[in-house]
């Protein structure tokens, strides 16, 4: 056989082996490893045996396809009550159960957000160890039912990392103002719907209520405000709060004892203290006899005298430190603003003087956690405002909180 003859003879069995071949379709849909390689990607999901077979991350399995995905940050519709729902948002699920987890889209940013509620930020809402542990454990297997609870310590996560890192503040506090809107859009509702099942929505409300009011005292203090209420009336948290203590009230508080609040309520058990002459204090008792002479007429007069005595039973477990200083568990503190009355608060929008003042007695409370985070600049803006709110004649009224909080006109 000649060369000329061989060669064709090659030629012709190369082509007959050719066309047994499979045929090869282009894709442009491999991974972007494969790509940038610029080899043949098998496609697989959720990662391409190139991938696995290098120990590599496949960019498949960072990409949601069209089975379920799940958006951490997805704003719910403020329609839903207790049932057990969670802030996930799905879509159509078309594979099996494990495959739909493989598939599943996290949002990183806010499961940063809940591992520093876990770890940091719940700490810091409390100084009984005991509440603490309420806070970190309870509270959050409590939102993971109810969407605008866990919107609600997003918030308070974010606005705590927004304190500590300066040089990522903006970023931390649109993220803290996205879920405190998300939790107070979904929350309001509900709160004005006398058909809600209380005994399921209660308890999450009122952990919502206390939340918001660290939000609102971390975000800090703007001009004319006055915590309670500022130049457009009352403040929103206090809607809030009013709102679950009107929850509570109204199932004479059996929620405190067979809910998912009992672990908190075996903390805090409400006492019925009727303070003798001994126990009160004196600086509180001198402003209660100034307020019998000077208004003992006033219509306002049994309003005062009923905050008064609420302020005075909040003293009671107040301890003094050796720089003269008060020390005082935060359900002491927050149990004044609990339980006053509707009436109190509309003297104090309607800046009545000795409303105000007793407002300013109120500030040597919060004098004592004014070094927690979410209390910086409170105490001495708020004691300023109340000062340059007052007529002269009052002023003297005022000089022991005055003089406890340290700040000078």
């Amino acid at each position: 056989m000649s060369a000329n003859s061989f060669h064709a003879a090659e030629v012709r069995k190369a082509v007959r082996k050719f066309s047994h071949r499979r045929p090869h379709h282009k894709s442009r849909n491999g991974c972007t490893f494969c790509k940038h390689r610029k080899i043949k990607c098998d496609e697989q999901r959720p990662e391409c045996f190139n991938c696995v077979a290098k120990s590599l991350s496949c960019s498949f399995k960072a990409t949601p396809t069209s089975t379920a995905s799940i958006s951490l940050s997805t704003p719910i519709a403020p329609t839903e009550t207790g049932s057990p729902s969670t802030i996930f948002s799905t879509q159509s699920v078309s594979q099996s159960p494990l495959q739909n987890i493989e598939h599943h889209s996290l949002n990183v940013a806010d499961l940063e957000l809940l591992h520093v509620y876990d770890t940091s930020t719940s700490y810091t809402l409390g100084n009984v160890p005991g509440y603490q542990s309420f806070l970190r454990i309870h509270v959050p297997r409590m939102a993971f039912s109810h969407n605008f609870l866990l919107h609600s310590i997003l918030a308070i996560s974010a606005l705590h990392l927004s304190f500590l890192r300066k040089d990522l503040q903006p970023l931390y506090m649109s993220r803290a103002t996205y879920h405190q809107n998300a939790a107070l859009r979904i929350a309001t509702p509900l709160l004005n719907n006398s058909g809600c099942d209380y005994k399921t929505i209660g308890p999450p409300l009122y952990m919502l209520s206390n939340i918001c009011t660290f939000f609102t005292l971390g975000i800090g203090p703007q001009t004319g405000d006055f915590l309670l209420f500022g130049d457009k009336g009352i403040s929103q948290w206090l809607v809030i709060f009013r709102g679950a203590r009107s929850i509570l009230e109204s199932s004479n508080y059996a929620l405190l004892k067979h809910s998912d609040l009992s672990p908190m309520f075996s903390l805090f058990v409400p006492r019925e203290m009727q303070p003798t002459n001994n126990m009160r204090n004196k600086n509180i008792e001198d402003l209660r006899k100034m307020i019998v002479e000077e208004a003992h007429d006033h219509p306002n007069y049994p309003i005062y005298m009923e905050a008064l005595e609420t302020l005075s039973k909040s003293f009671l477990p107040a301890t003094m430190t050796t720089a003269g200083t008060y020390q005082v568990p935060f359900q002491s503190i927050f149990a004044w603003l609990y339980l006053l009355s509707d009436d109190f608060v509309l003297c104090l929008i309607q800046r009545e003087p000795i409303a105000l003042v007793i407002l300013a007695h109120f500030c040597v409370l919060l004098n004592s956690i004014s070094s927690f985070w979410w209390m910086q600049g409170w105490v001495h803006h708020l004691i300023s405002e109340i000062y340059n709110s007052l007529d002269p004649v009052y002023l003297i009224w005022i000089g022991w909180p005055l003089e406890q909080v340290g700040w000078i006109p």
